[in-house]
């Protein structure tokens, strides 16, 4: 194969007289060198700068979603998707034969079914509350499915806008770094954050009453060690008998009884996700590993809740919600 250089010299003439002829098109030649050398030395432009292996918790519409997300800033191609069987024990295994540069986890299942990789970079999205064993793993960075804590009480203070105290159970060993991140936020808008932790769904059953009388409205986190169906019922129940707005983080739950909801993005902490990978890629040997909240949301309204709650409806919430039934 003709190498650069020589490449590059026979561009140019041998003879003065054939010089002075086409000196005027120095300038293009030179062009044309610069772009032949860039792409020996750089390959074809827009390639893909990594092979990603996506793993998901489930098939459902919200993943599908994320991955989109990601593939649009990530800058990766993805080189296999699989799902979580109950049928593959060691699905880590089966990831490093695929040698990827890095692996996408999709769900809380697929984290913890690869926490055993620790030599690949692991990127996840659409999960809350990591492990702390998982979350101490230095190849592991992403965006939980909650959204940001500020972000979370302006959403609050626009939906309840004369809210002064907002009651959370919570697991510490799970969301102990949220909690006093949204303290700080409640303390800048004026709310206080009534902070009640709990170690089992057990203990959200009479945890609640200690809140009545306390909280102008009950704040649900997505932390499935405390949220079961009964406990779900449990909160919907005790909103309704003393009349005390519930907020989920779920268009389901505002749907069963909730007056709001303040949700993630899928498609949005996709591209975030994705954001942190390209960042990675671009830079390994500066890049820090971190693990962010869910930077926008959406506010979802129970009217028929809001309205039992005597709530009204204010015509900038009306902008940024979407109405539930």
């Amino acid at each position: 194969m003709q190498s650069a250089q020589s490449f590059c010299c026979g561009l140019w003439p041998r003879h003065k007289s054939a010089w002075g002829e086409r000196r005027r098109y120095a300038p293009a030649l030179a062009a044309l060198v610069m772009a032949v050398i860039i792409l020996l030395f750089t390959g074809q432009a827009g390639a893909a700068v990594c092979e990603i292996v996506v793993v998901q918790s489930s098939e459902i519409r919200p993943f599908q979603e994320a991955l989109e997300g990601f593939e649009e800033t990530s800058g990766c191609s993805i080189k296999e998707v699989m799902a979580v069987q109950p049928g593959i024990p060691d699905l880590s295994s089966i990831v490093r034969r695929l040698r990827p540069d890095a692996v996408l986890a999709l769900g809380l299942d697929a984290v913890i079914r690869l926490q055993q990789i620790r030599d690949i970079p692991v990127f996840f999205t659409m999960a809350a509350n990591l492990p702390e064993n998982i979350r101490a793993g230095d190849n592991v960075s992403g965006v939980s499915m909650i959204v940001e804590p500020e972000r979370q009480i302006e959403a609050l203070k626009l939906v309840l806008p004369n809210i002064r105290r907002a009651g959370v159970i919570f697991n510490v060993a799970r969301s102990r770094n949220f909690i006093d991140r949204l303290i700080q936020a409640g303390r800048r808008h004026h709310v206080e954050i009534i902070a009640t932790p709990a170690k089992s769904p057990q203990d959200v059953l009479h945890l609640l009453s200690e809140l009545k009388g306390r909280a102008d409205a009950i704040m649900m986190l997505p932390d499935l060690t405390l949220i079961t169906q009964e406990t779900v019922n449990a909160m919907l129940l005790f909103s309704f008998n003393h009349s005390i707005p519930l907020v989920s983080f779920s268009e389901k739950f505002a749907g069963m009884g909730a007056l709001a909801a303040i949700t993630i993005i899928p498609r949005d902490i996709g591209r975030q996700t994705g954001e942190m990978a390209r960042e990675y890629f671009r830079d390994r040997i500066a890049y820090k590993n971190r693990r962010s909240y869910a930077r926008k949301n959406e506010i979802f309204i129970n009217w028929t809740v809001a309205r039992k709650l005597g709530i009204g409806i204010r015509d900038e919430l009306l902008k940024k919600s979407m109405k539930v039934e």
